[in-house]
């Protein structure tokens, strides 16, 4: 279950703000939001903020959809909240570059199918990671969607795998990077001029 909301809020999140920015390049209206009486910031953070609106309301969707099956207890309610709010933030900011980056909507479309897929199946979606053995054990542990999944885990079971605090540094400084390259895309008028 956790591994369900955390791969539905992943997804949704990088889709909402991509597929937004593209969609408004095609209707050639994008460069407008250069004459908007708002700041460069407000612009991101309007798009990375409706990013994680979705990537959350998917993701307790997921859950309320699941408790039928595996009954409504989850072990630390505000630790799974906050970090599926900091996985929407973080997808949803990578979305805007994304969207600004690439022009059709089947380059976005490549970047969800081909990268994006195998890094969450590979993150421990479906399966404890420690339960992988040789090469793949090893190559979990660069995965950078493995600590995002592991700690969502946390919130709901109680458990986790790996260094615990390496992960909390992690996961906020993955937000922090992620927030700043959309930032700097969006600032040096990526995507926005053409």
């Amino acid at each position: 279950v956790p591994g369900l909301c955390g791969m539905g809020a992943i997804f949704s999140a990088f889709q909402n703000p991509s597929f937004s920015i593209v969609a408004q390049k095609y209707q050639d209206i994008l460069k407008d939001i250069n004459s908007y009486p708002i700041s460069i910031f407000e612009k991101v953070f309007s798009f990375i903020l409706g990013g994680t609106f979705r990537g959350v309301l998917i993701g307790l969707l997921t859950y309320i959809s699941t408790i039928c099956f595996t009954g409504y207890h989850i072990e630390n309610p505000g630790v799974f909240l906050l970090v599926l709010t900091v996985i929407s933030f973080i997808f949803a900011s990578l979305g805007v570059v994304t969207g600004l980056m690439l022009d059709t909507f089947e380059q976005v479309n490549f970047i969800l199918s081909i990268i994006l897929t195998p890094l969450a199946y590979f993150g421990g979606v479906f399966f404890e990671v420690t339960k992988l053995h040789g090469a793949f054990s090893f190559l979990v542990y660069l995965n950078p969607l493995f600590p995002l999944i592991n700690m969502l885990r946390y919130g709901y079971l109680g458990i986790y795998e790996g260094g615990l605090m390496i992960q909390l540094i992690y996961i906020p400084l993955l937000a922090v990077i992620s927030f700043g390259a959309a930032y700097a895309v969006f600032k040096k008028g990526i995507g926005l001029k053409s």
